[in-house]
């Protein structure tokens, strides 16, 4: 129907409008910006580890289940991708777990579309764009 069609590419992910949105735990609905072009997610411990999207504050319980170096996020030929970085919980998307290429090696690269479902170790993740 004429009137009712929605614009092209609207909810199309870029850089710029694209979050992640933490689902669960005690910062629930905390976003995190996905406009770097590449960005480790896991849990930092200065000066020794440093992260662009630390979760380390948003554990449940306190209880350590984000690995220091857990996945990495990067746009990739305007394509949003994610890959394990053999953390010691896992890494899953829209239910699947993300699995290594062997001892000590990151899991392929899987792309992410508005609204993919994460989850790395027990807290729960949305893409999401700005509106």
């Amino acid at each position: 129907m004429i009137g009712l069609d929605h614009i092209p590419h609207n909810n199309r992910l870029s850089p710029e409008r694209a979050f992640l949105c933490l689902k669960n735990g005690p910062k629930a609905q905390q976003r995190f910006s996905l406009q770097r072009m590449s960005q480790i997610i896991g849990r930092s411990n200065p000066p020794v580890t440093v992260v662009e999207i630390d979760l380390g504050p948003c554990e449940i319980d306190g209880t350590p289940m984000i690995s220091r170096h857990h996945a990495l996020v990067e746009w990739q030929n305007g394509i949003l991708n994610i890959c394990d970085l053999n953390s010691r919980n896992g890494t899953w998307v829209d239910g699947k777990p993300l699995k290594s290429q062997g001892q000590g090696k990151p899991s392929p690269f899987i792309a992410l579309a508005l609204g993919s479902q994460l989850k790395l170790g027990n807290l729960e993740l949305e893409v999401i764009v700005d509106e």
